[in-house]
């Protein structure tokens, strides 16, 4: 539970200890993975801050073939969970129990805590018998401390707890882009886009949006302040699309991971706008559940960040290489450079990435790198043919990569070129402040996250070490050559002498 650098999550810092665990057959009655299949409404976020990864989730699971391959085994009557997930390039693995975080626990000095008055550490004294009262708090996943079913599933809890234990802890995935998540839920390649950025809002509906569930995922990331029942600073998911016959109309379906609180604009749930025939061909149906219908218009509107992710299947093909490099102070393409080669014309995708620092939070430094590359074709080097797709108007807000697609690129062979750019983060610490100040205090955690950076680093300097191993082989070839021509000399002066001697 507890992160690296902080005391607790920001979820739990208003209990006093570690939160109550207990096994899932000791939480539900009948507890069941799936029922009929995971959708997007079974979501509903709990105390943690990670409404973006399960705005994730609920994009996944509208494309129902996508979040069975998440949970690669289970034996449920033992209580033991395999997931994978989507990291730097290649599948990890993470296994957990079924030990689940309680709102209530045993020891608890029972308070009735509306979710209204969480903040305010306020609660209600029991009027009823305790002990009943409580086992009532502690069954069914409304008694999770994090996300829950309203139903007795247990993939979504399950599925969180396998990503937070991959990253560290819960604080670790407190904050971020639903695109992050897509991408470690599928493989994908993500990137958030600024409506003021898209030149033709038009085409971009026709040739992106309207192809979610298919050929991509998206996500929609709020303005800072709410604004007719939008919340501020909060992540959704986009889960279909419909457009009229005319094309006049557009319309998305989109949903709040609370599973409440939903957009009051044109086309909410107390819109005039709805008629019996719309209500018969967007198969709505009305109710406070998170789920709603808003126009393209109001989206590009509301949501400043786009998240977009695309999808591969197994027609794709797959290349990677990762390399280290010295980040200069004048903000220049390297010399260090990717070299591919394509043999037919078709669609390609070219992503410059660096590794994810949400694994080793706490020992990412002091300084936020962002990524930049150009693409050349071989004997063309004096015109690029693409460059790398800045996120979201910032290119310090998502970092994690930045890519760029082609639809029809013609065969023949390519360089990549990047730069990288850094900004200093204030109050942040270096790796090694960070190992001297937390050794003894935090020695297990230090160690847990420290484990994950130095496999983030190993992944550049292995490459490295292959050149340097090359070269030093190229070195010794040298040497033994050298060794060699000197041995040869020194056998013919040894010939020379003793033909000279033999005339004498």
């Amino acid at each position: 539970m507890q992160s690296l650098t902080g005391r607790w999550p920001k979820a739990t810092e208003k209990i006093d200890g570690p939160p109550w665990v207990k096994r899932v057959e000791d939480i539900f009655d009948d507890p069941q993975f799936y029922i009929d299949d995971a959708t997007p409404m079974d979501v509903h976020q709990g105390s943690g801050g990670d409404c973006w990864f399960l705005a994730a989730l609920m994009a996944v699971t509208a494309k129902k073939e996508l979040i069975g391959t998440i949970c690669v085994d289970r034996e449920e009557s033992m209580g033991v969970y395999g997931f994978v997930f989507f990291r730097d390039g290649e599948w990890i693995y993470e296994v957990i129990d079924d030990k689940l975080f309680m709102r209530v626990g045993d020891d608890d000095d029972i308070k009735v805590v509306r979710d209204w008055d969480r903040d305010k550490k306020e609660g209600m004294p029991l009027q009823h018998d305790e002990e009943k009262f409580k086992n009532i708090l502690q069954r069914g996943g409304e008694a999770l401390y994090f996300s829950h079913c309203k139903s007795n599933e247990t993939w979504l809890p399950l599925i969180e707890k396998a990503y937070a234990k991959a990253h560290g802890d819960y604080f670790a995935i407190e904050g971020g882009f639903a695109s992050e998540g897509i991408e470690d839920l599928t493989g994908g390649v993500g990137v958030v886009l600024n409506p003021e950025d898209i030149m033709d809002k038009e085409r971009f509906w026709r040739e992106q949006l309207s192809q979610v569930n298919v050929k991509y995922l998206f996500g929609g990331g709020s303005k800072a302040s709410s604004s007719k029942g939008v919340i501020g600073g909060h992540a959704y998911a986009v889960l279909d699309k419909w457009e009229s016959e005319d094309k006049k109309l557009k319309l998305l379906k989109l949903r709040n991971p609370w599973g409440h609180q939903e957009w009051e604009g044109d086309w909410s749930d107390g819109s005039k706008l709805w008629t019996a025939d719309m209500i018969t061909k967007l198969k709505h149906e009305f109710g406070n559940d998170g789920v709603f219908w808003m126009s393209y218009k109001d989206f590009l509107k509301h949501f400043p960040c786009i998240n977009r992710v695309r999808l591969f299947d197994k027609t794709w093909k797959v290349s990677q290489q990762w390399t280290c490099v010295q980040v200069p102070w004048t903000v220049d393409y390297l010399d260090t450079k990717f070299t591919f080669t394509i043999s037919e014309r078709g669609p390609v995708v070219i992503v410059l990435s660096q590794p994810d620092d949400r694994y080793f939070y706490g020992l990412g430094g002091r300084l936020l790198y962002s990524l930049h590359f150009r693409v050349y074709r071989e004997g063309e080097e004096g015109r690029w043919i693409v460059r790398s797709m800045h996120n979201s108007g910032n290119e310090t807000v998502f970092t994690r990569s930045v890519s760029a697609e082609l639809d029809n690129l013609e065969p023949g062979t390519y360089s990549v070129v990047f730069k990288i750019s850094a900004v200093r983060l204030p109050g942040a610490s270096t790796a090694e402040e960070a190992i001297l100040k937390f050794a003894v205090e935090r020695k297990e955690k230090l160690l847990y996250v420290g484990r994950r950076f130095d496999y983030a680093q190993s992944k550049g300097n292995l490459r490295a070490m292959e050149e340097e191993m090359k070269q030093r082989s190229k070195v010794g070839e040298k040497r033994k050559v050298k060794d060699l021509q000197k041995k040869v000399r020194k056998v013919n002066m040894q010939e020379k002498e003793r033909a000279r001697l033999r005339k004498k």
